[in-house]
């Protein structure tokens, strides 16, 4: 008796896991779960428009002070109207915060165009994060995984301290991973890899991952659940944080919400479609600068300087794209010939200042930079750039990457053009080189000396970072210029710096 007892409930433990690990291995069967969970196929695929007001912050990865955190942040109070059947957007946002003021933006029909101050103009670089958002978001990122040839379970996973069930597909050519929560079966996070070429900051990290942790799913009216709050992350970093104030479905927008007037139709087909890896090689406006014989500064958003020393050419700055940095080998081939490149030197870690930095590597050419930077330089060094694959890429052993790490002083060369390299170690300049050339005076001050076009400087602060700094090295300064600066007298920064204090 007790023999049929326990084979009977060993035969049904059998049975239970047998079913569970049937249900849980069945990606379609994850998926629909989910889509139950939500309210059911036919009310998710009834949503046709959002109308939603958030409250939220953004972070300014690129460019802070500290790759790591903290960051500079933007709060941003937005309304939005999501035409989700057309596939369209508009935002109001108003901004407080690095930026203030009021910015719209609006997608719709292949056509992106966006207000921030002056009227609507064409903004392409809206067209790849809108299409993401619209793909990712929870009330089409299940029907898309459904519609998937490739659809397929990813096993299981934590993901916020949650057991999830993986569900995985390809979306437009990228990897998608969707963590759906075992025990409510509504989404957790979305996570999608791409390359954006396009983009002034993101374009440097290749296929990176953007992902949407979605939490609080409240009862909406219509009897499905949708979530009010989103958080993103990119390349694992914290971008923003957006709580839904409130939310409402399928009500009737005004009138010329997603109106994109006919000549503006026109201009934003008129808009280059550039890919930054596509900018040519400084800019026609701005002929190369000579601070002095075989000192020459191409000016560009971001300038590149070529300086012949007597055993080769020091670049200083590699900024952009692997793109940019090869047509700056280029460059200096035309211009010498028969002289070695030894070295490129990085001063910053912002986004757009080392994004070239690849093609240096790849090329076995010794990049120098400041220790506190040698991270995130190693980050973009070991980025995957399948999507659009560079020299790197195309070398993927890293064999040849030959980075100087500068802890102190450090002397490149000799002669009338020696350079001499010093971390700054200030609050802004925290992570910045500056680079003195002490035969011809000339003080190169990365990115804190930035001329605005209406006079004087940005940031007071940064030019007494520079100036405290040149005097704790005791360099007897006669010129300066930067990233974003052409020659300038130093006397110049310090009257300014004097002016401000007043």
């Amino acid at each position: 008796m007790y023999r049929s007892l326990l084979f009977a409930l060993l035969l049904c433990a059998v049975t239970i896991t047998a079913t569970a690990q049937t249900k849980t291995n069945d990606a379609r069967e994850v998926v629909n779960r989910s889509i139950a969970a939500m309210g059911g196929i036919e009310k998710l695929r009834g949503i046709k428009l959002i109308h939603s007001r958030s409250l939220g912050h953004f972070y300014f990865l690129e460019q802070s002070e500290r790759p790591e955190g903290p960051w500079y942040v933007d709060y941003q109070k937005t309304e939005e109207w999501r035409d989700v059947e057309n596939g369209g957007v508009r935002r109001n946002i108003g901004l407080t915060g690095i930026q203030e003021g009021r910015e719209t933006d609006i997608v719709m029909g292949g056509v992106s165009v966006s207000d921030m101050g002056n009227g609507l103009a064409p903004n392409p670089n809206n067209i790849a994060p809108i299409d993401e958002l619209l793909a990712m978001a929870p009330e089409r990122i299940l029907l898309i995984a459904l519609d998937a040839s490739d659809l397929r379970y990813g096993g299981t996973e934590m993901v916020q301290s949650s057991p999830s069930d993986i569900v995985e597909f390809t979306w437009k050519g990228s990897p998608v991973k969707v963590a759906i929560n075992h025990n409510t079966n509504l989404i957790t996070m979305t996570d999608v890899v791409r390359a954006r070429p396009a983009e002034q900051f993101w374009g440097i990290w290749g296929d990176f991952s953007v992902k949407n942790y979605y939490s609080y799913w409240m009862l909406q009216k219509g009897g499905f659940r949708y979530p009010q709050q989103v958080d993103t992350f990119y390349n694992g970093q914290p971008l923003r944080t957006d709580t839904i104030l409130s939310v409402e479905f399928n009500v009737e927008p005004p009138k010329q919400t997603f109106q994109i007037s006919d000549d503006l139709r026109t201009a934003y087909t008129a808009v280059p479609k550039r890919m930054f890896p596509d900018l040519p090689l400084g800019r026609p406006d701005r002929p190369p600068i000579q601070a002095a014989p075989d000192f020459t500064i191409i000016p560009g958003n971001w300038n590149v300087t070529l300086i012949k020393q007597d055993d080769g050419i020091v670049i200083i700055e590699a900024p952009i794209s692997s793109a940019y940095s090869a047509k700056v080998i280029a460059e200096v081939k035309r211009r010498y010939p028969t002289a070695k490149i030894k070295c490129v030197i990085s001063t910053s870690d912002s986004f757009p200042h080392f994004g070239g930095l690849r093609e240096y590597a790849a090329a076995g050419i010794p990049i120098y930079a400041l220790d506190l930077n040698e991270p995130i330089i190693r980050r973009l060094l070991w980025a995957e750039y399948k999507s659009y694959p560079d020299s790197l890429e195309k070398d993927p052993s890293r064999k040849k990457v030959k980075l100087n790490i500068v802890r102190g002083r450090t002397v490149i060369g000799t002669g009338r053009n020696q350079l001499v390299l010093y971390p700054i170690r200030s609050e802004t300049g925290e992570r910045m080189t500056m680079i003195y050339a002490p035969q011809l005076k000339l003080l190169y001050g990365a990115d804190l000396v930035q001329p605005l076009p209406t006079g004087g400087f940005f940031m007071p602060q940064y030019l007494t970072e520079l100036s405290d700094a040149a005097t704790r090295e005791n360099l007897d300064v006669q010129q300066i210029f930067a990233i974003h600066c052409r020659p300038t007298p130093w006397k110049q920064v310090l009257a300014f710096i004097a002016e401000s204090v007043k």
